[in-house]
């Protein structure tokens, strides 16, 4: 059956290093496959006899592969990715070269098996609580034929009180909108919620029954989901709106050139404010024409789509307060109705230019999942390891020091980023 890779991850599963590809059939039922790989590198072969007392729990092969300066190289494996990536530490300050050691076990079994965003998957499945396929060991091939799935995309938005109390949670999909206010009012489009937990937990429920490969807003990671994982956590409550179990992950990042990113095991979060910044984004015919007095979206949907916000101008934070202070039916219908506009016009600004249909054909080119799309670099390395192969040649393994960076949630880089 014809699917598409939304999501690729890897877990220690009794010991034995499995990628998880999670993503859309074309049925539009859900899927994860699970595969065992055996994760490797290379090093020279002649400097095997300098580490040999290193390997001994590990397989180490001869190979047909060379390096750039033609020197024979031989493969080091391990079913444990932890344990292999231990012993590229220990080894490297004895070595001159290690080869392909930063590349991570999903995007190795990716790489290895040319698999370029839509694939062909076959085998037995179960089903679970929030995926409708379960594969475990399918036969996965590269999908020759052109092939354009239609992914389901939410786009999400939170308002706040004037003590930043949160007051609604705004959701807007092909086929769903409604907002989840605290509020003891009947509303239009509204479910409504007795308390603040009451209201996260509806969200949730709501989130995991929808299903999305995708999950978008306006400054999205930066601000709603920053405000949601901390009144979650003050909560109690479990953030886990993907696919697993696994509550959402953040890393914010200070650095202006660098965008901060969200992990949703399953999914895909893509910030529209990000996504419609970015200089390849610009370039792409459906907005390469459009000119922006600033990144609002405000000012992003009047040029795009010729329309805006419901509240808009300077004052409006007071204004949206006053709107829930009041407390009547009619307020609180506006407010839920400001909320849902906001949610609508990011989805139509995607719609409209067409930034997921992007995403999906450069992700079919290059191989790289949606979250990688702008990755120039990575996307770059994908294509050139799998021309390498063709060559019989190894990659060096690209070495950074640790940086220090702002963790939320327990989300931490790994020290050679590699793809």
């Amino acid at each position: 059956m014809k699917a598409f890779i939304v999501y690729a991850d890897y877990d220690l599963i009794e010991n034995q290093t499995t990628i998880k590809l999670f993503g859309r059939l074309e049925n539009g039922q859900s899927f994860v496959s699970l595969n065992a790989l055996n994760p490797y590198f290379y090093i020279k072969t002649s400097e095997l006899k300098k580490v040999d007392k290193y390997l001994k729990k590990f397989t180490v092969e001869s190979t047909n592969f060379t390096n750039f300066q033609g020197e024979k190289v031989s493969k080091i494996s391990s079913n444990n990715h932890t344990e292999l990536n231990k012993l590229h530490q220990a080894i490297h300050k004895h070595l001159t070269e290690t080869y392909e050691a930063d590349i991570k076990p999903q995007y190795r079994f990716i790489i290895d098996n040319n698999l370029l965003g839509s694939i062909d998957i076959s085998g037995d499945y179960e089903s679970s609580e929030r995926i409708d396929r379960i594969y475990k060991e399918p036969e996965i091939k590269a999908l020759k034929e052109e092939y354009k799935p239609k992914l389901k995309i939410i786009s999400v938005d939170s308002e706040l009180d004037e003590k930043g109390n949160l007051s609604c949670l705004g959701i807007h999909s092909e086929n769903f909108h409604k907002t989840f206010m605290i509020t003891k009012h009947t509303l239009k489009n509204v479910e409504s919620c007795k308390t603040e937990e009451d209201c996260l937990e509806k969200f949730k429920a709501q989130v995991i029954k929808l299903d999305p490969d995708i999950i978008t807003g306006w400054n999205f990671i930066d601000f709603d989901l920053v405000y949601l994982q901390a009144l979650y956590k003050k909560h109690k409550i479990p953030f886990d709106i993907g696919r697993t179990n696994d509550s959402l992950r953040l890393r914010i990042e200070e650095n202006f050139f660098r965008s901060s990113s969200a992990n949703v095991p399953g999914r895909q979060v893509i910030d529209a404010l990000n996504f419609i910044k970015d200089p390849f984004i610009q370039e792409a015919p459906s907005i390469k024409s459009a000119s922006f007095n600033n990144y609002t979206l405000e000012e992003v949907s009047q040029v795009i789509l010729g329309k805006t916000k419901l509240i808009k101008g300077k004052q409006r934070h007071e204004e949206i307060s006053d709107l829930y202070k009041k407390n009547t039916p009619a307020s609180h219908q506006t407010l839920a109705d400001y909320n849902l506009m906001d949610c609508e016009l990011v989805y139509d600004i995607l719609e409209k230019t067409k930034m997921i249909d992007l995403a999906l054909e450069r992700s079919s080119l290059t191989g790289m999942p949606l979250d990688r799309l702008t990755a120039s670099i990575a996307a770059f390395d994908s294509l050139y390891l799998r021309e390498s192969r063709s060559r019989s040649l190894v990659c060096p393994t690209t070495h950074f020091s640790q940086k220090e960076e702002k963790i939320i949630g327990g989300y931490v880089m790994e020290s050679t980023p590699g793809i």
